[in-house]
């Protein structure tokens, strides 16, 4: 018998076109060309992560969805004497 679980999930737009998606809660992410690609890598990716769920991946899942899901952008200043590298 299997049971259904509703997992949420971040879908990014990487810099060189590829679509990023992560799940934080369950601390998995995966990337595809486009957006259908990389939605069916992270399916994939959470359904093999919870058939071999340890008890801390099965103990998140009840917090692994939320109906209001934010997104946000923050800009952050980083002293000049330590170098943060960027991407290419």
């Amino acid at each position: 018998m299997s049971k259904k679980y509703k997992v949420s999930v971040v879908l990014m737009r990487g810099e060189s076109g590829e679509y990023v998606v992560s799940s934080p809660t369950l601390d998995i992410a995966t990337q595809g060309s486009t957006r259908d690609e990389a939605l069916r890598q992270i399916k994939e990716a959470i359904e093999g992560v919870l058939e071999v769920g340890d008890e801390d991946t099965l103990h998140a899942l009840p917090h692994a969805y939320s109906k209001d899901v934010q997104l946000g952008t923050v800009e952050v200043e980083v002293p000049s004497k330590r170098s943060v590298p960027t991407s290419r």
